[in-house]
């Protein structure tokens, strides 16, 4: 998952989520999914990554965390922030998180 959290909307951003990448992959390329895996709605309605921008030229946070999750989860595909984060921590065992700015 990648977020936006302080988008110039006001509102958060979730800018990528895909859910059930095999627990056994080391990376992802660069512009391919991984086999099996689902990739849900951005913020823009679109599936697949949506950001960054920094058009106004000030730098911004992109929060990415990666949750360990017992079993597959079910998440619509036209999830909304809170509920991806809802379920997600509520089945996560563990996760990490790392802000880069752009």
């Amino acid at each position: 998952m990648c977020e936006g959290p302080d988008a110039p909307s006001g509102d958060g951003l979730l800018l990528w989520l895909v859910t059930g990448i095999d627990p056994r992959r080391t990376g992802l390329a660069a512009g391919n999914g991984d086999p099996g895996s689902h990739v849900h709605r951005n913020s823009f309605g679109e599936a697949g990554w949506g950001g960054p921008d920094a058009s106004d030229g000030e730098p911004r946070p992109y929060v990415f965390r990666l949750y360990a999750l017992p079993a597959p989860v079910s998440i619509p595909h036209d999830v909304s922030p809170d509920a991806a984060h809802t379920v997600l921590e509520e089945q996560s065992v563990d996760r990490c998180e790392l802000v880069a700015l752009y």
